[in-house]
Parts: structure tokens; sequence; C-alpha cells
């Protein structure tokens, strides 16, 4: 979406100023809730500038345009005033953002079966969906396509472009070796069907493009419009974009080292206190479940106390994106056991959360667990950095449905100050 509505930009500007300058007898309070506008119409303006309905104020100006219908938390606001898609789920295959009303029209699991079913060899595929602005042309969604890949790599997914940063020659900055950046502009809402999806093609320093390649993918997607199922016509772009790109000797090396087994080309010896070790975890497994069951008297052993969720043992996390995500997991930990908040829908989304991400540390980077900075990879920081933007806007979410609950949900302080 090129900007955050029709009048957005100018529109957040004068909020801004007006909540920092405005009398308070020109302020207006924003209504407890909204009244939701028919299918049909048009969505109600909310910053001030937004022609078409009343002026409007919000008690706080927020990153996250609050027109629900047409974007939601995990979108952003860039610097242009653009909104950039959400991100969804990151695989070591493909990565996804889709803006948020589109996302009930992707199936993101379909797309990373086909993804991993593919011989990716050693390439990622970044798959960007948004919608062009009302009224756009194709001229006019092609750059909207190409500003909205730029923003992403440039505020909202800075670990893809090279490091130290630089441009190729239509300006656009280069990308790390593995990439496939597809940036999918769907026609405006109110195209009477004249208009088709662009795709703005943005590859890795280590992946070369076919011929033609930008327009077979905008043959897949040439019957997608906005509010449609796009998963078959995303399927066949994901197909395309990897028969007709090839990856660089480098990448391919890259990716057969990082799939190497963990016991490959191990001396005897090794195998041989593998095994003993083992054996060892198998008979402490077996006595412990002995003694479970057995108890020490009358009732059933009690198993350990879990230790209770505390960001503070990450306050040191800084800039690493392991730590920082460590601190984020133990924050939606608390803030989803908080009373009241486990009603909340948005409570299922950070549960689900804690567990995604913890696994995935204790898999890219297990030393963070006890606190260890640079407990990882150069090659995971795009991904971990890339779930340190999910994890906070899973809380924000959390937070701002608990402040909008009634009665609304008391979060514990570190919390509430994680998220001003």
């Amino acid at each position: 979406m090129r900007t955050a509505g029709r009048g957005r930009i100018v529109g957040a500007l004068a909020l801004a100023g007006a909540l920092a300058l405005a009398a308070p007898a020109a302020a207006t309070p924003a209504p407890a809730a909204a009244t939701p506008a028919p299918a049909a119409a048009a969505p109600t303006p909310v910053y001030p500038s937004a022609p078409g309905g009343p002026a409007h104020s919000t008690p706080t100006p927020s990153l996250i345009p609050l027109d629900s219908d047409e974007h939601g938390f995990g979108d952003r606001l860039a610097a242009d005033g653009r909104v950039v898609p959400s991100l969804g789920i990151l695989t070591e295959s493909i990565h996804f953002a889709v803006l948020n009303p589109e996302e009930p029209y992707v199936d993101q699991n379909t797309l990373i079966m086909l993804a991993r079913s593919l011989p990716l060899e050693g390439r990622i595929v970044m798959l960007t969906v948004d919608v062009a602005d009302p009224g756009a042309d194709e001229a006019a969604m092609r750059a909207d396509a190409e500003a909205t890949a730029r923003a992403m790599v440039l505020e909202y997914r800075t670990g893809m472009p090279e490091d130290p940063p630089s441009t190729g020659p239509d300006g656009f900055p280069l990308l790390d070796p593995p990439w496939v950046m597809t940036t999918v502009m769907l026609p405006p809402a109110d195209d009477d069907g004249a208009l088709a999806p662009v795709v703005h093609l943005a590859t890795g320093t280590g992946v070369t493009p076919g011929p033609d390649l930008v327009s077979r993918l905008e043959a897949d997607l040439r019957d997608a419009r906005p509010g449609t199922e796009h998963t078959g016509a995303l399927e066949a772009l994901v197909r395309t974009a990897v028969a007709h790109t090839t990856p660089s000797d480098q990448v391919r090396a890259l990716a057969e080292e990082e799939e190497e087994s963990l016991f490959a080309d191990r001396p005897a010896w090794q195998w041989a206190a593998l095994g003993a070790l083992v054996l060892g975890l198998v008979a402490v497994g077996v006595l412990a479940l002995r003694r479970r069951r057995r108890g020490t008297g009358t009732g059933p052993a009690e198993a350990p106390a879990p230790l209770p969720a505390d960001p503070a043992r990450f306050a040191h996390a800084g800039d690493d994106p392991a730590l920082r995500l460590r601190a984020l997991t133990e924050l939606l930990a608390l803030a989803a056991d908080a009373p009241g908040a486990r009603a909340l829908p948005q409570a299922r989304e950070a549960t689900a959360a804690v567990v995604e991400h913890t696994l995935a540390l204790d898999s890219l980077a297990p030393g963070s667990r006890r606190g260890r900075p640079d407990a990882f990879r150069r090659s995971v920081r795009p991904e971990l950095e890339d779930r340190v933007g999910q994890a906070e806007a899973t809380l924000r979410a959390l937070v701002e449905a608990g402040r909008r609950a009634r009665p609304a949900v008391r979060f514990p302080d570190v919390v509430r100050e994680a998220v001003r």
C-alpha cells in the first residue's frame, strides 16, 4: 500500500501536532468503540485531515494505523507514511509479509510445504503481498511495489541487505546472497478489472534471475484480486521464482554446510562417548520415572517448580537479537498469564508465539538461554531479527486488546513499560 490511506501522512503529522500543541478545549476524546461500517462503505477516516468524513482524534499517536478493516497489528507505518505489510510465518525456505486484510486469503502453511519441496539449493524466498491505493494506475502500482520493497528491507527487514550496505545499478539495496524477494502489488479495491497485479523482483548477490522473470511472475498472478483467494496464484509464483533463478556456487556451498548433520564425520571415540551419554540419559530418565510413579510417601512425587518468567534475566540484551527475543518471550508469557488475559483471542497467539520462538532460539542460539551474547551464527541473525519484530507486534496486539477489554486487563508493569 503506497500510503497509510488517502491523506494519512498529512493526517498523522496533524494528529501528532494536535496532541502536542492543542489547547484542552480543542481536544476531542476518541469514542470508546467504533460502529463498524457496512461492507460496501468506505472505512471511517481516523486521521483529522482524511477526506470524506468528520475529524477524529486518538488518545495517543500510534505507529500502527487504527483502521482495523484495512490493516492491523503487525502492519507497520514506514518513514514515508506507507504501510509495510506484517510479517507472517518465517521458515528456512520462505518468509511472508502479507497486508493484514489479505492474510485470510493466503494459506501460508501450504506455501511453506511447497517451498520445502522445491530444490532451493540455499535460496530463501521473501514473498510480500500488498494492495495498491484507490485510483492507482499501472505505473503507480509499480512505483508503489518498488517503494514498499525498499521500505521493507531498509526499515523492517534490516538483516536482508548486504553488510556493509550498498546499492545496485537501479538504486535498490543489494541483498545478501541467498534472497529471492518478490513484492506483489494487487490492484486497488476499486479497480474495475482493467488492472492486473504487478511484481517487483529483487535477488541477492548470489542469485541470478532468468530472462523475463518478472513477466512470468505477473502471468502467474493475472487473476489475483484483493479479497479473493490468493494461495493457488502464489504457489505458481513461488514455483516460477525458484525454477527461473540460479543460485551461485557460494549459496549452494553454504546451504550444504548448514545442512550437514551435527554428527557427520565424527571420529569413533566421539561416537562411543555419544553412545555412553545417551545410555546415561536413558537410565536417568527411567529411574526418575520409577520414582515419580512410586512416590516418596503417601502421594506422588512432586515435580520441580518451573522457573518463573522474568525478562530481567536478559536486561543486558542490547542489540543482540537472540537475547532480545528471549526477553520478549518472557514478556509474552507474563502478559498471557495476567488475570483476564487468557480470555482474549490474542492470548492464544501469544502463547503459541512463546512456544515457537523458544523452540527456534533453542535451535538457532542455544547459548542465549543462559544469557550468553552472540550465541548464534551470523547467517541466522536475519531470522532472529525478524522474530524480534514478530514478537514485538504480538505483544503490542495483546496489550492493546487487554486495554480495550471491559473490564480492562491489568498487565504487569514490566509488560506495560515494554510497549510504551
